[in-house]
């Protein structure tokens, strides 16, 4: 297996150990992840469609921000955040986002 392929891997691995965890998060938080997630699965975000709800429109915004991020980088910030968080859920401090 190659890298590209491990850190994939990897990265799932993770999405699933924080989808336990979202309810830690604040809201700002669960977009942060939304997006990097989004942009590292799919690419870039769609033209700006039209929304009324919104949670959508944040969801959207902040993926989009992320519009020509290389989808391996969107991983691997989205991994590096995450275990951060996870050893900070262990320790039972709050998550704190820079």
């Amino acid at each position: 297996m190659d890298i590209h392929h491990k850190k994939t891997d990897h990265f799932y691995k993770i999405c699933d150990s924080m989808k336990e965890y979202m309810s830690y998060l604040s809201n700002d938080q669960k977009v942060f992840f939304y997006a990097l997630f989004k942009q590292g699965t799919v690419g870039n975000a769609p033209e700006e469609p039209i929304f009324s709800d919104p949670v959508t429109v944040a969801k959207w915004e902040a993926w989009n921000k992320r519009r020509y991020m290389d989808c391996m980088e969107a991983k691997q910030i989205y991994v590096n955040t995450a275990v951060v968080f996870l050893k900070q859920v262990e320790n039972k401090e709050r998550m704190k986002f820079p």
